[in-house]
């Protein structure tokens, strides 16, 4: 589960609102419930976040093989999986 006190997404969640890149709406069925949705310009900066990303991991990876890479890739992933479980995170 996400490590997030209540009171710190509310108002994350409300910068987004404002900003635009979600809207809220309560639930028909549970007041106590709130949905959130996320709007056309919030996908269209999550995509352009994405773009950017892909470019600038395909530039600072550049310099290496695709042997590399693979290599690189395998021995991240041993790391993590042998760190799956820790309960101090």
């Amino acid at each position: 589960m996400l490590s997030i006190r209540p009171q710190s997404l509310s108002e994350s969640l409300t910068k987004l609102e404002e900003e635009g890149m979600i809207r809220r709406e309560r639930s028909e069925t549970d007041k106590r419930e709130v949905n959130v949705f996320i709007t056309d310009a919030g996908r269209a900066c999550c995509e352009d976040i994405h773009r950017r990303h892909e470019s600038h991991a395909a530039e600072f990876f550049s310099p290496l093989t695709e042997e590399e890479k693979k290599t690189l890739g395998e021995l991240l992933s041993k790391l993590v999986n042998s760190h799956d479980g820790c309960s101090d995170r």
